[in-house]
């Protein structure tokens, strides 16, 4: 019995304790991403649209909304800047639902030339926030794109 009253107020204090030290973490700092443009090394090089896509955004049923638009990117290379949270809103008929992604959140980046259905490369999923920057080169040829971790670049 004396163990119980122990118990119950110890429970409280450290539910309270970490109610207090909980808190929404905020977007660490901004995340780059290089983009080398292949097609120059060709000759005139063909303007990319870079996308990330984020798997969180992905509503069932509906075409593919989990879109950030990262930039365009016209020479032979760019940096662009990953967006430090987006929030995808779902209007129901009945409620609102927001999901947020930040840098901390998986993401697959895309290079197109002449809108979203004509995809020249694409990488695998990675966490932005996992290095300060990343660097990566469309097209390369096979559909997919070679990722690396980098420091970050100047935009």
């Amino acid at each position: 019995m004396y163990r119980r009253r122990l118990t119950l107020p110890f429970s409280i204090a450290t539910t309270a304790l970490l109610a207090a030290c909980s808190s929404t973490t905020a977007p660490g700092p901004p995340v780059t991403l290089l983009v080398t443009n292949a097609s120059c090394s060709t000759g005139q090089c063909l303007p990319l649209e870079i996308r990330g896509f984020v798997p969180k955004f992905a509503v069932p049923g509906q075409p593919p909304a989990g879109f950030l638009v990262l930039g365009v990117v016209d020479g032979a290379s760019a940096c662009l800047t990953f967006p430090l949270t987006q929030t995808l809103t779902i209007t129901g008929p009945s409620d609102v639902t927001k999901i947020t992604w930040t840098t901390a959140d998986p993401v697959s980046v895309t290079a197109s030339n002449g809108g979203p259905l004509f995809i020249v490369g694409a990488t695998g999923q990675f966490v932005p926030a996992n290095a300060s920057g990343w660097s990566v080169t469309f097209p390369d040829g096979s559909g997919s794109a070679h990722l690396a971790a980098t420091g970050s670049c100047s935009p």
